[in-house]
């Protein structure tokens, strides 16, 4: 067998087992991360399960906020203020990261 070719399996044979090491040093170390990763992904899953429940019954969310802004009209109004201000943050944060939005 060519010894280049030799030098070569050898030498990937190396690699290979220091990426093995390096890998199972990575997953040590982002074990205690797992917990926190897990959460996220599951409130990830909830908050896409509400707005597709959202999106799929309209008419029960309108009634809804109509139902509140009839019986609580401060309070709905305060909601409202709130979240027109937080969609402003949320569109000025947007286009401060550079994602293409533009600020209002």
């Amino acid at each position: 067998m060519d010894p280049r070719l030799t030098e070569l399996y050898e030498t990937r044979a190396r690699l290979r087992g220091r990426i093995g090491a390096q890998r199972e040093q990575l997953a040590r170390d982002l074990a205690p991360l797992a917990q926190a990763l897990h959460t996220v992904d599951r409130a990830q899953g909830q908050y896409r399960k509400a707005r597709d429940w959202l999106r799929a019954h309209p008419g029960l969310v309108t009634a809804a906020v109509a139902a509140l802004a009839v019986w609580r009209p401060r309070g709905a109004l305060r909601s409202m203020r709130w979240g027109l201000t937080a969609w402003r943050q949320w569109r000025r944060v947007q286009a401060w990261a550079g994602t293409g939005a533009k600020a209002p």
